[in-house]
């Protein structure tokens, strides 16, 4: 049962809608199904009294994380915020352990990475959809029309007046102004980190198959490619950007051996011309424009949390209030923060917080990339190469309170950490 809500969990996240019991309170199904996993998988190991847990070096980062973002609720300013973020990294991060017991058999893994693939095709079908929607009715009418009744559908009241008031969903592009595609997500930028960590798991599929299936799993892979470019996210470019470097890195003689010629003739042209004759150039190339407004604006804040973080370097600003700090005067929803992953952990709960935190990923790429290299698997190659476009992508967002990216990001966890060298070749 619990494999199978998993798979469901997986597939699913990012059609979840989003409720809002009290004003100002917006809480994603997600949230409730996240807990609910968590129940069954505990009552499963308690009446099996089998409890599988990851190794003790994965088990302390984890568990000292938490740690720190619990204790900096008692010098936050506002410690009604810091309850809310914390009580959400509490709510999430117990999927961890639930993903790491169920990954103990192989067949939980396939159905899960189908899952996850799954998801990512149907939402790349929504989002070109909506994308479509700017040549027929114009941008404005289906602008409003997004903002107004999806977007606080699946994201909530308080969550859907924030990204109206605060649109990222338009952006100006050689003096035109597109609809960037974001599908159920709340902004493009968490759609591309999704979309750009399925990405990978759509050439593993395409490598196992065979025939017919293969050149289905091949387009469905490059569909979700080419709908992550259409979010025009510098960041997730980037991020796509990291994978590819990941990707080369897994040695030229081993990528022979486990992936197709025709994958990298299928996926590295298209990569080069979605660059070089396409809308997307021009993005990618301003991200590193210092004449760009928001680049510098992007610089500003990573040399304003700097600061911060020299001042206490301990301690931080406490979990969601380093805001307060930057406008005294600022409310939760406002979107202020440092656009860097690492800088935003480490102002709020300290450099120890953030090197836990990054310590435990680091640890996943190391375990996925020696995986690839000694045992041959293309699943952990895989994985290797989907955290590091989340790494890449994290260098100029922040997912971490994400209900659509924090769970992926545990399942890649868990899908590393629960590796076993006697696993089948996949």
């Amino acid at each position: 049962m619990v494999n199978i809500l998993l798979a469901l969990y997986l597939s699913t996240l990012p059609f979840q809608f989003a409720l809002s019991p009290f004003e100002g309170v917006d809480l994603a199904l997600s949230r409730l199904f996240a807990l609910l996993l968590f129940l069954v998988f505990l009552a499963k190991s308690l009446r099996e009294k089998q409890f599988r847990l990851p190794k003790p070096l994965p088990l302390f980062l984890l568990t000292t994380f938490l740690f720190l973002v619990t204790l900096s609720v008692f010098w936050s300013e506002n410690r009604g915020w810091a309850l809310r973020k914390s009580t959400f990294l509490w709510n999430f991060l117990p999927l961890l352990f639930v993903f790491y017991a169920a990954l103990f058999r192989v067949s939980t893994r396939r159905l899960l990475i189908h899952s996850f693939f799954g998801g990512a095709v149907l939402v790349s079908f929504v989002g070109f959809f909506q994308f479509t929607l700017q040549f027929f009715w114009g941008i404005e009418k289906a602008f409003s029309f997004w903002v107004r009744y999806i977007t606080p559908l699946f994201s909530g009241a308080s969550f859907g007046d924030a990204v109206a008031n605060y649109p990222s969903l338009l952006v100006n592009i050689s003096g035109v102004t597109v609809m960037r595609l974001s599908a159920f997500f709340p902004d493009p930028h968490m759609c591309s980190f999704y979309l750009g960590m399925a990405v990978p798991f759509g050439l593993l599929l395409f490598c196992e198959k065979q025939g017919r299936k293969r050149f289905v799993y091949g387009a469905l892979a490059l569909f979700i490619f080419i709908a992550d470019l259409l979010t025009f996210s510098r960041g997730g470019y980037i991020g796509l950007v990291s994978g590819g470097i990941a990707f080369l890195f897994l040695q030229p003689n081993r990528i022979r051996k486990s992936f197709s010629p025709l994958l990298i003739g299928i996926f590295l042209p298209a990569l080069l011309i979605g660059i070089i004759l396409s809308p997307v150039g021009e993005r990618l190339w301003s991200s590193a424009s210092l004449k760009d407004g928001s680049n510098v604006e992007r610089l500003r804040l990573w040399q304003e949390a700097s600061v911060s973080i020299r001042e206490n370097p301990i301690l931080g600003t406490g979990i969601g209030n380093y805001s307060l700090s930057v406008k005294p005067t600022t409310t939760y929803r406002e979107p202020i923060y440092v656009h860097n992953l690492f800088l935003d952990i480490a102002v709020e709960i300290g450099v120890f917080g953030a090197l836990s935190f990054f310590a435990l990923l680091f640890l996943a790429l190391i375990r996925s990339y020696t995986a690839f290299m000694k045992a041959g698997s293309l699943e952990q190659g895989v994985v290797f190469v989907s955290l590091m476009i989340f790494l890449g992508h994290s260098l100029f967002e922040t997912p971490l309170f994400s209900v659509h990216i924090l769970p992926v990001l545990l399942f890649l966890l868990a899908l590393s950490l629960s590796y076993r060298s006697s696993f089948e070749k996949v």
